[in-house]
């Protein structure tokens, strides 16, 4: 089950251009998730939307959406900012077998093979430009949460804050993450 959800993971990342919708296009009301079959985000119900999976919900401090993990009672945590990393199988994708043989076989018949053969895990990272791409990696969850400026890990199904020297504050600079000094005068 893993492999089909990374697989199907994998065939979501392949046509993610198109999954960057311009916020005016988004309800303010609605949580989104990624529709692969019709290449753009589709409106998650909320009946439908699951614990610990990944959704585009919207925030009001930053008044607009961003990406985040759902949490019982119907509200999210985080909001994701760039170089943030999710497993595959943290994404609510509907999606049937058959349909994710096509996208395989007309995006990337080639790559789909490879990666059934690694046994390696297959990551989403959240870009600058708010989109998800590809990576390949034993990688683990990491979260730069945009709201508290603070990085998190999950090791062993625990979550870590990131320090530095100075903190535990971070701000994304130059396609990385930088050290946030706060200054008390």
């Amino acid at each position: 089950m893993k492999s089909a959800n990374q697989l199907t993971v994998l065939a979501m990342l392949l046509v993610l251009p198109t999954f960057a919708q311009a916020e005016e296009s988004l309800d303010r009301n609605s949580v989104y998730r990624v529709n692969p079959p019709n290449e753009e985000l589709g409106i998650a119900p909320q009946e439908e939307i699951k614990v610990g999976y990944v959704y585009k919900y919207f925030n009001p401090k930053f008044d607009r959406h961003v990406w985040g993990l759902a949490v019982a009672g119907g509200s999210f945590h985080y909001a994701f900012g760039p170089g943030s990393m999710q497993p595959a199988e943290r994404f609510d994708l509907k999606i049937t077998e058959v349909q994710k043989q096509q996208l395989f076989e007309e995006r990337a018949p080639a790559l789909s093979r490879g990666i059934q053969g690694t046994g390696r895990d297959i990551f989403a990272r959240l870009g600058a430009d708010d989109r998800w791409t590809i990576h390949l990696s034993s990688s683990i969850p990491k979260v730069f949460d945009l709201t508290t400026h603070r990085r998190w890990e999950w090791h062993g199904g625990r979550r870590v804050g990131v320090l530095h020297t100075c903190g535990p504050f971070w701000t994304w600079q130059d396609e990385g993450f930088q050290p946030m000094a706060v200054s008390f005068q």
